[in-house]
């Protein structure tokens, strides 16, 4: 709602400015001319569209790599709810081990990394138990064939898990390059400026194209600024595949499944992640 109240406001601001300044300079001219209009439609029409082609493309790239990185976050929250499950194949003191980390590193994610990375930083914690967790799969042995398949899944999952982490972490670091943000602001003010030297025979018809105008312009400015921070302002992600992670480590070590009949019981996820993950029982 945060967001939408914002791009309300700035939508609605850039319009009513765009559309008195028209009024305004309308007053002060007084222009009317058929032929200046034909020769600046001409011309609003290619740089329109060339200023409209880089806006659509930035915001196109931005949605894409939000939703990048999303997809990244899901697939190391998975990678570690797997380490979890796959430890209980293991001999009883690695498992045990494995487990406990991996809830680590899932508590440390949420209540320390998930705040650093607005600032670009990482949790110390996180990266230490990243690195037991490593040295806990490899120092496992067995005679059984089983325990050393179940281990080299789990370090399969690890070299993934790594792999997701240094991409979030990284991906913490982007943002809009500030050339671009005066490029865009600049065409934008340039274009809706641009719609000034129309003389339509309407005043009000002349106020409502340069509003028009002002406001889209606006609103994919506004879009680029959403999508162009990952993990930061109202539109940021949230460690909601991590917070799931929680559920389920909690649902398998009180073996909450075991205690309702599952062919009537639902799981509400809103109520899970609303919870931070801690679930003590399965409501139906």
């Amino acid at each position: 709602m945060e967001a939408l109240f914002i791009g309300l406001t700035i939508v609605t601001s850039s319009a009513t400015v765009a559309a008195i300044c028209s009024l305004v300079y309308r007053r002060l001219t007084r222009r009317n001319d058929d032929f200046f209009n034909d020769v600046a439609g001409s011309i609003f029409q290619v740089v329109g569209t060339l200023y409209a082609v880089l806006l659509g493309l930035i915001v196109v790239d931005t949605m894409n790599s939000m939703t990048e990185i999303r997809q990244t976050i899901e697939h190391e929250a998975n990678g570690i709810a797997n380490v979890f499950i796959l430890s209980e194949g293991l001999p009883a003191k690695e498992g045990k081990e494995l487990k406990l980390l991996s809830k680590n590193y899932v508590e440390s994610v949420v209540d320390e990394e998930w705040a650093a990375m607005r600032n670009c930083s990482m949790s110390k914690k996180a990266s230490a138990t990243i690195v037991k967790m490593w040295d806990t799969a490899l120092a496992t042995d067995s005679p059984k064939q089983a325990h050393m398949d179940i281990r080299s899944k789990i370090l399969d999952q690890l070299s993934e898990i790594g792999n997701d982490r240094r991409k979030r972490l990284l991906s913490s670091l982007q943002k809009v390059p500030t050339i671009l943000w005066a490029v865009l602001i600049f065409g934008g003010i340039s274009i809706t400026i641009f719609t000034f030297f129309f003389g339509l025979s309407s005043a009000s018809a002349q106020a409502a194209m340069a509003a028009i105008v002002a406001g889209s312009v606006s609103l994919n400015i506004y879009l680029v600024y959403l999508y162009g921070y990952p993990f930061s302002g109202s539109f940021a992600l949230t460690p909601d595949g991590f917070i799931t992670d929680r559920f389920v480590f909690n649902m398998r070590e009180k073996r909450l499944l075991d205690k309702v009949d599952t062919t009537t019981t639902t799981i509400n996820l809103h109520k899970v992640s609303d919870k931070s993950g801690h679930v003590d029982k399965l409501e139906k």
